[in-house]
């Protein structure tokens, strides 16, 4: 019986991990040629703890596609976002008393429980990426959105599955393809 249902626990847990990577969709929408330059940049447009580590993925990876981080060239300008769906989840209420010498003192509790076992603020959210390619003279030549689920993967995991993409894919014009961040 506790091999069943530990097998069960595991085909689940990997459902769940492979969907939070397949739900992923891009749009990018190309406005002009990318110069052909070596030389990039990577702007955040809001300075967090999250943008500052996935500023160094960009440059990681931009760097292994051979591509010089200095001044001058395109742009990389990048923002996150995080949008949380209301839960479907029924809430539970707990109400009760207690008694002492005085009489009784009413307590009470209301609670939705995440029947994934995630914490709340992980359940039903949508992490996005935004990417916009710049010239020097902020002329925007491509922009692109990737989407995804937050389901077991955190915001930093799942941005830096993302990067890589970008780069394969700038340029070129995507109407909600959904990928695979395998």
């Amino acid at each position: 019986m506790h091999l069943i249902l530990a097998s069960l626990m595991a085909v689940l847990a990997f459902a769940s991990a492979a969907s939070a990577q397949s739900n992923t969709t891009v749009t990018a929408h190309a406005y002009a040629p990318i110069p052909d330059v070596a030389a990039v940049t990577v702007v955040p447009k809001q300075d967090t703890d999250l943008n500052q580590r996935l500023t160094a993925e960009f440059e990681r990876t931009l760097q292994n596609a051979g591509y010089v981080i200095a001044p001058g060239g395109i742009e990389w300008h990048f923002d996150t976002t995080v949008s949380s769906a209301a839960s479907s989840a029924p809430p539970i209420e707990l109400f009760g008393s207690f008694g002492n010498r005085s009489g009784s003192d009413d307590f009470g509790a209301s609670f939705r429980l995440p029947f994934t076992g995630q914490p709340a603020d992980r359940r039903a959210n949508t992490f996005r990426l935004l990417v916009e390619l710049k010239t020097p003279d902020e002329a925007l030549v491509w922009a692109a959105v990737m989407s995804s689920s937050i389901t077991r993967l955190d915001r930093f995991s799942l941005g830096r599955r993302m990067v890589p993409e970008f780069v394969a894919i700038a340029g070129e014009q995507h109407d909600r393809v959904a990928i695979n961040l395998d």
